[in-house]
């Protein structure tokens, strides 16, 4: 069986999207034959103690984790960290894939390195990207979206042709459950709170719609805090806070329409911009419960959806239409209709097993 090191920055508890990503991306690999081991953050134990990681994403335990501690010091916390997670990653293995770009640029040469690229980098990160770049064992840059790849392609010709496009995907192996019953609609937003998410969209449409109900889940404890603090006092409106990420599907499944308000600018957890080039993981889930979509009009997200297709895009600042949507969603065939054509897409597109058969392809 051949062995794959996934080398990630994300903190393993967390409810970090890209934690999500990367620890269903290692049970896909594993479930394509691979043995994988994931060397990551040690992430806050407060949301679940050890044996139950596997059981918190709600996957299979197909695959070994091994955390390291990364201090809370701004540069030698993670060069401690690097240093660990390098260490972690010594055993000889076939196909190292990095989500950390540091720990990726000092490895000890291997027989094949794969980095998956979500942002383009600027300044220190650019220089580090380019150290990586000189690696004779370097075969495959994945980039998120079309738009990064072409951006990263011309920042980095020199790796241009080991470029591959891959959209964050979604595991969808259980069947859409049918739509909650109800005289009100039930209009859901699962995801976290950072600026450019779209939350205040979220409260302002509570106000204009009070003949649906609205709920937000998700979201770290200061930001939940912060947006109830602003938060109108309508009774159709609850923020729920964070969930398990295996719970995820349930509270998609408890709703009618699901949003995807990003503004115009969206930041990362670091603040960084990724607005231009996301592939947000909350799309892939969204199609793969089978639920008429409301979401932004931008280019990424235009990757992802058709308007009037397989969901409803809507210029992000453009308030009254986003009104104008939600009642149209109020015809359940509409709903139906938009719901189905979605999952049809994720099952083209968007599952997490064509996702891993795609990067790993040849290697």
């Amino acid at each position: 069986m051949a062995r794959l090191c996934f080398l990630s920055a994300s903190p393993v508890p967390s409810t970090a999207a890209n934690a999500v990503h990367t620890i269903r991306s290692c049970e896909a690999f594993a479930r394509a034959g691979w043995d994988v081991t994931l060397v990551c953050v040690a992430g806050d134990e407060r949301l679940c103690p050890s044996s139950d990681w596997y059981d918190y994403y709600g996957v299979e335990p197909r695959f070994a984790i091994r955390r390291v501690a990364r201090p809370a010091l701004p540069v030698a916390g993670q060069l401690l960290y690097t240093a660990g997670a390098l260490w972690a990653a010594r055993a000889s293995c076939d196909v190292v894939y990095a989500r950390d770009r540091l720990a990726a640029a000092l490895l000890p040469r291997r027989t094949r390195l794969v980095y998956e690229a979500h942002q383009l980098p600027h300044g220190v990160r650019d220089r580090i990207e380019r150290v990586m770049h000189a690696r004779s064992d370097l075969v495959r840059v994945v980039a998120v979206s079309q738009a990064l790849a072409r951006d990263y392609s011309a920042q980095y010709p020199a790796v241009a042709s080991r470029v591959l496009v891959a959209h964050c995907a979604a595991a969808g192996d259980l069947a859409p459950q049918p739509e909650p019953r109800g005289e009100r609609l039930r209009v859901g937003y699962v995801g976290h709170l950072y600026d450019g998410k779209g939350a205040e969209l979220v409260m302002q449409l509570a106000q204009r719609c009070p003949e649906m109900d609205f709920v937000v889940v998700g979201g770290e404890a200061a930001h939940v805090s912060r947006l109830a603090a602003r938060a109108p006092a309508a009774a159709n409106l609850t923020l729920h806070g964070p969930l398990p990420p295996s719970a995820v599907p349930e509270a998609l499944a408890s709703c009618n329409v699901l949003l995807a308000p990003y503004g115009a600018r969206v930041c990362a957890r670091d603040g960084s911009e990724i607005g231009r080039w996301m592939s947000p993981l909350k799309i892939a889930e969204y199609m793969a419960a089978g639920r008429a979509i409301v979401s932004s009009d931008l280019p990424p997200l235009r990757e992802l959806l058709t308007d009037e297709r397989d969901a409803l895009l809507v210029a992000p600042d453009a308030l009254e239409r986003w009104v104008a949507a939600l009642r149209r969603l109020l015809q359940p065939e509409l709903r139906a209709a938009l719901g189905a054509a979605a999952r049809r897409g994720f099952e083209q597109r968007l599952t997490m097993r064509a996702r891993a058969a795609a990067v790993l392809s040849g290697l």
